[in-house]
């Protein structure tokens, strides 16, 4: 609508001025504008078709993140120098695009300007709308100085917020650092406590005094252990909507891995304990979460074999301990 109604507004006001009998190179360019607006809205409407909603969303999402990556690859440098280029430009259009229609005045003198650098001052006081008045357009250039001016300002106000999310970049990547090795500490602490509540329980068993309702809890542990291996794959996962996430380094990526092997080695003990004592526990729940947790662990170890993150050699260790102890807790659930 707005295209259609702007399209119409310089279409009318380009028509009374030829009306009036003036034909002059701004009228004729405000009329072919505002028959391109026109016809660029009928041609939509006639080509118009229903699209759904979410494919509306998709498309705006995939075009927001093509423009945001070319605007962050752009250093506040780069801007400032594609401004002073455009304005340049401009500066240039006034000196080698005068005749004697359209041209530029000095306002206490009329006369004509004839240096390439007043032009280009001239470019740079409409840009930035400080206007001092000493030059004065004259013809064609007073369209060209507004769109200019319009022009100028939506560069110098883009310019100015890159300026400001320099300093913006700087705070979110401290925060993103700090909540980056929160998550990793609380995944660590996570699995820590796993293997503490496991020790506990086996504790008890070599005791003699466990409880049934302590073997019943046993579930909630490894749905707990279940949980932070999720977290884990979420973690160590890669994600193309997300071109900030941060890889996690070789040696955090050792104590987590080496954090799950413990667990697990933790989760054999306990069921040899409880093989060893007779205690009865298996119910179909408790097997699939422990079978879950299982294949969740071989996901994860793709994850690492297809990283590289961490030296060929402590992978094929790591590799070669994950499928022992994954065997022997097969063989205590059967």
């Amino acid at each position: 609508i707005g295209t259609l109604l702007m399209g119409s507004f310089l279409v009318i006001i380009s028509i009374l001025f030829i009306y009036k009998g003036s034909f002059g190179f701004s009228v004729i360019l405000s009329l072919v504008i505002g028959l391109g607006l026109i016809a660029y809205y009928i041609s939509k409407s006639l080509n118009k078709e229903f699209t759904p909603l979410e494919e509306i969303i998709e498309k705006q999402k995939k075009r927001q993140n093509a423009l945001t990556r070319v605007f962050d690859r752009l250093t506040f440098f780069d801007m400032f120098m594609i401004w002073i280029l455009i304005v340049s430009i401009f500066g240039a259009v006034y000196f080698f695009g005068a005749n004697q229609e359209s041209y530029l005045f000095y306002a206490k003198t009329n006369e004509i300007v004839n240096k390439i650098s007043d032009c280009i001052y001239f470019s740079f006081i409409t840009a930035t709308s400080t206007g001092f008045g000493d030059i004065v357009p004259h013809g064609s250039f007073k369209s060209i100085a507004v769109m200019e001016a319009v022009f100028g300002l939506v560069l110098l106000a883009t310019l100015t917020s890159k300026l400001v999310s320099i300093k913006e970049d700087a705070i979110l990547t401290e925060i993103y650092e700090i909540s980056f090795s929160e998550r990793l500490s609380r995944l660590r602490s996570s699995l820590l406590a796993f293997r503490q509540n496991l020790t506990r329980i086996i504790n008890r068993i070599e005791e003699k005094s466990i409880s049934k309702r302590e073997v019943d809890d046993l579930q909630v542990y490894l749905s707990s252990f279940e949980t932070a291996l999720n977290e884990v794959i979420a973690f160590f996962g890669k994600s193309e909507s997300n071109v900030f996430l941060k890889e996690v380094d070789a040696v955090n990526t050792e104590l987590i891995f080496n954090s799950i092997l413990h667990s697990f080695s933790k989760l054999d003990e306990l069921i040899n304990s409880l093989k060893r004592h007779k205690i009865p526990w298996k119910n179909e729940p408790t097997i699939k979460i422990i079978n879950n947790c299982i294949n969740i662990n071989e996901k994860l170890f793709e994850q690492l074999n297809e990283s590289k993150t961490i030296p060929e050699k402590i992978a094929i260790d790591m590799n070669s301990q994950k499928r022992k102890i994954v065997s022997i807790i097969k063989d205590g659930l059967l």
